[in-house]
């Protein structure tokens, strides 16, 4: 079921965004370096949005079609957004650092959407372009 795929891609990229943010948060307190802290959890969220879409796709790639598996991956790459509580913070990836909440929300969710669809899409090409029989025709 495609929901199942759903769920599986948002909360791995729900729990390993919530995991880099805090140790991004750990490093900043650690060396009373903002910078520091915002590198290490922009590279932990980039390194988990390409992870979890590729893990959870490739155990679904034989079972359905390309538009439909990129269709549910990149929903479930939107709901890990949109349950992250340090999204909603303005701590999802970097903007953040940069700008002010109501447009660090726009930038973030744009950079995660970008790297997590692109992910998706990479992952799902092996997959059928359309139903096909799996019967031999001769």
């Amino acid at each position: 079921m495609r929901a199942a795929l759903t769920a599986r891609i948002a909360i791995g990229t729900a729990a390993g965004a919530i995991a880099a943010a805090l140790l991004g948060a750990w490093v900043t307190d650690a060396t009373v370096d903002g910078a520091a802290g915002t590198a290490v959890r922009t590279v932990l969220v980039l390194v988990v949005l390409v992870l979890v879409p590729w893990w959870a796709l490739r155990q679904e790639l034989l079972q359905a079609h390309r538009a439909r598996l990129r269709t549910w991956a990149v929903a479930g790459v939107l709901v890990g957004y949109l349950v992250n509580p340090f999204a909603w913070r303005g701590d999802a990836l970097v903007a953040g650092a940069f700008t002010p909440l109501p447009a660090a929300w726009v930038v973030d969710l744009a950079l995660w959407m970008a790297v997590g669809a692109a992910s998706c899409v990479v992952t799902s090409h092996a997959a059928a372009r359309s139903n096909q029989s799996l019967g031999y025709t001769g």
